[in-house]
C-alpha cells in the first residue's frame, strides 16, 4: 500500500473527518446504549483502518530458513529439480 498516493491521502482525510463526526455524535448525552455501542464500533473500525499507515513494514528474508514450516512437503518436493 502506497501511503503517499493521492488515493490514500484522500481516503485518510475522509476517514479522519468521519471519525471526528462520529466522536461528536458519541458525546451526545441523549444516546441510548445500543446507539452508543454502534457508534463506538464504527469509531473502532475507522481507527483500525487509519492505523494501517502506522504499522512497520515487514521485511522478507530471502534465505531458505525463512520458508514457513507449514509448507506442504509434497509441493516442495514437486517444485525441486
Amino acid at each position: 500500500m502506497d501511503l503517499r498516493s493521492q488515493l490514500w491521502l484522500d481516503l485518510s482525510t475522509h476517514m479522519e473527518g468521519r471519525l471526528a463526526d462520529l466522536r461528536r455524535q458519541n458525546d451526545s448525552p441523549n444516546l441510548g446504549q445500543d446507539e452508543t455501542n454502534r457508534l463506538r464500533g464504527r469509531i473502532a473500525q475507522l481507527k483500525e483502518i487509519l492505523a494501517l499507515a502506522k504499522q512497520e513494514p515487514v521485511q522478507a528474508d530471502a534465505t531458505d530458513e525463512a520458508a514457513p514450516e507449514s509448507v506442504n512437503p509434497q509441493w516442495v518436493e514437486f517444485t525441486q529439480e
